[in-house]
């Protein structure tokens, strides 16, 4: 086999085991991320086996990510039907490629390509089915989207072009853009102005109130349908503003920037603590006295930032640790694979937590991509991050599938740019396409080097502790 036909294998049960996971967990519960996930899975199959000639597996792959698509929209409700229909095509699709793996000539076996076959006419007819419901209903925006509930709610002002072209095709694009994520409480124009192509309204501006669940970097890179002079985009979420202002001030910035950076150092005791360290005595008490200080510091700190209700079971849950840690360094034979075990979820626990607190309010922002095209906005927005808030940016890419030598440059001049200005910056790549995305970077690592991570915990540990936990299992 050619390099080619390696390397779509290879992609292709990466592909069906992120799939296979997906569809595990949407057994137990709805999540749209494992929707998306499972999309793009299937979107990833279609094309790759239509690349290589294997008709029929982008076939039936081609079907599911129809039937997908509407469910991610919400046109289609996921129901266990769909989740069996899911599992028949992916099961099915598996046994395509092991067969393919072995022989890229060999017939199908009948039995087999008949249940594909099946699997494809009954998609085909639910998303018929669907089609005919809504074919004669008039598009409309939906302001109420029952039984959703949502994190955000922002007043969005926007003006087009003077000279946009055909207006009327980009207020429709916009509102479809502004309907796929979420629901709309207040419009103007009006909905039934926005989605009408003939209409002879020249408005160059939109307002709108819009509850969702994406932020505002996401809803800003949304927005951006072409020929728009400037977005305005304001928070309204209940008493947003009020409760950023009381419960994170300027003193909080240097705090918890401190109380990272200390534990960050505490990580490398934690993760790389075993039965037998050879410490000379002078640095174990060193190490010690280092350990009590932080403590110290951190527990008398912790009296006067942000919500002290909230933070009694962090400072808790601290002093345990390191007190538990010290005794360890103190007396290395009694710890155990179990109680080391344990030491370090403690650990992970706290710092996911408290990260969580703070994560997009002082600290740490995170910006989450969604589509490569907006890489090309990525530098605008981190430059519009306030550096003295922010002392660490983490880009989320996991959805991108490629990076092309472009996005290279854009990557490259932010994490110049961020170190001139002693900003943290680091990428999250935990996506389908993790491999090649971080061979591509990883190459680059002579000329310029990224710190990559698979979660935004590793990224502010600075190590990839999810590979050293196969050596730290719990026993039993």
């Amino acid at each position: 086999m050619d390099e080619h036909i390696n390397i779509y294998f290879e992609d292709a049960f990466d592909f069906l085991q992120n799939a296979e996971e997906a569809l595990l967990r949407l057994e137990e519960r709805y999540s749209q991320e494992d929707i998306n996930q499972l999309f793009r899975s299937a979107h990833s199959l279609k094309s790759s086996s239509a690349s290589v000639g294997f008709d029929e597996i982008a076939s039936l792959t081609h079907k599911t990510e129809d039937m997908l698509d509407l469910v991610r929209k919400g046109s289609l409700k996921l129901d266990k039907y769909i989740i069996n229909l899911c599992f028949d095509a992916f099961d099915t699709t598996r046994k395509f490629i092991c067969i393919r793996s072995d022989s890229i000539t060999e017939d199908l076996p009948k039995d087999i390509a008949d249940f594909s076959k099946e699997i494809e006419d009954e998609i085909s007819k639910l998303i018929k089915d669907k089609h005919e419901k809504i074919e004669h209903k008039e598009i409309s925006m939906n302001f109420h989207k029952e039984h959703e509930i949502y994190s955000n709610t922002f007043f969005v002002y926007l003006v087009f072009e003077k000279d946009t072209p055909m207006l009327n095709v980009r207020r429709f694009m916009l509102l479809n853009a502004i309907n796929d994520m979420g629901a709309v409480l207040y419009s103007s124009p009006s909905h039934q102005v926005m989605v009408d192509i003939s209409s002879e309204d020249s408005n160059k501006t939109y307002q709108s109130i819009i509850s969702t669940n994406r932020n505002e970097d996401e809803l800003l890179q949304i927005l951006d349908v072409g020929d728009i002079k400037m977005i305005k985009i304001i928070n309204v979420t209940g008493n947003y503003i009020e409760e950023s202002e009381i419960r994170f001030k300027s003193k909080d910035i240097d705090f918890f920037d401190t109380f990272f950076k200390n534990f960050k150092a505490i990580a490398n005791l934690v993760f790389n603590f075993s039965m037998d360290m050879d410490f000379h005595e002078l640095n174990r008490s060193q190490t010690i006295d280092w350990l009590y200080k932080v403590l110290e510091g951190t527990m008398e700190e912790f009296r006067f930032h942000i919500d002290t209700r909230r933070l009694v079971k962090y400072k808790e849950d601290i002093f345990v640790l390191i007190e538990i840690l010290a005794h360890y360094l103190e007396y290395p034979n009694y710890a155990s694979r179990n109680t080391i075990a344990l030491l370090q979820k403690i650990f992970i626990d706290i710092i996911r937590e408290i990260y969580e607190l703070i994560e997009n309010n002082i600290v740490f922002r995170k910006i989450k991509l969604h589509a490569k095209s907006q890489i090309s906005l990525l530098h605008e927005l981190t430059s519009r991050i306030d550096k003295n808030v922010f002392k660490n940016i983490i880009i989320d890419i996991s959805e991108i599938e490629m990076i092309e030598p472009e996005d290279i440059k854009t990557f490259i001049t932010i994490n110049r740019e961020l170190a001139d200005d002693n900003i943290g910056f680091f990428l999250i790549n935990n996506g389908i396409y993790r491999k090649r995305i971080y061979n591509i970077l990883d190459s680059l690592n002579d000329i310029e080097p990224f710190k990559i991570y698979y979660s935004e915990v590793e990224a502010i540990l600075g190590f990839n502790w999810g590979s050293r936990r196969k050596h730290f299992r719990m026993e039993g």
